[in-house]
């Protein structure tokens, strides 16, 4: 997580998601990888 030391804004982020669960049918697997990045400081109008 990388983040603006000025006002704390988030400008990285990655975020990795594995979860396994029990559902009436079996085993269900979740997998997710997200990168999220800031491109402007600027506001768009």
């Amino acid at each position: 997580l990388w983040l603006d030391a000025a006002t704390g804004m988030i400008l990285h982020q990655i975020r990795d998601v594995d979860t396994q669960a029990h559902a009436a049918f079996g085993d269900v697997r979740y997998t997710e990888h997200a990168e999220f990045v800031l491109e402007s400081m600027t506001p768009r109008q």
